[in-house]
């Protein structure tokens, strides 16, 4: 799995808790970095905080739907924003699956990791 936060802090702590869930976890820490090896390494699924730098987490999920090599890969959004708690399907409309909040515990993405990947959703 990808997983992109720009916050080095929390991406560590994200990563540690669903390595130990057993997943396999490539980090990146903005959107062009994220978007690169999402094309390199064909992710099962992607975890993505939507304010990062480079690009936002909005079009990094634009780019990856539009690209053939991508577009099949669920995409997770992730964010602290309020913004988004009034308008989440400005996520959906980009390309993300789902949209959870923050502060979000790391079970509850590991569930959502778990759920996209059991029922192939993307």
């Amino acid at each position: 799995m990808l997983l992109v936060e720009d916050d080095q802090s929390g991406r560590e702590m994200y990563a540690t808790a669903l390595e130990l869930s057993g997943l396999r976890v490539v980090q990146a820490h903005n959107g062009l970095q994220a978007f690169d090896k999402a094309i390199a390494l064909r992710p099962d699924v992607i975890v993505t905080d939507l304010c990062i730098p480079g690009i936002d987490g909005l079009e990094l999920a634009r780019r990856l739907r539009s690209d053939v090599r991508t577009h099949h890969i669920p995409i997770i959004g992730v964010t602290g924003y309020a913004t988004f708690v009034s308008e989440p399907e400005r996520a959906t409309r980009a390309g993300c699956d789902c949209l959870l909040f923050k502060p979000c515990l790391p079970d509850l993405l590991q569930a959502e990791i778990t759920r996209r990947l059991e029922d192939g959703t993307s």
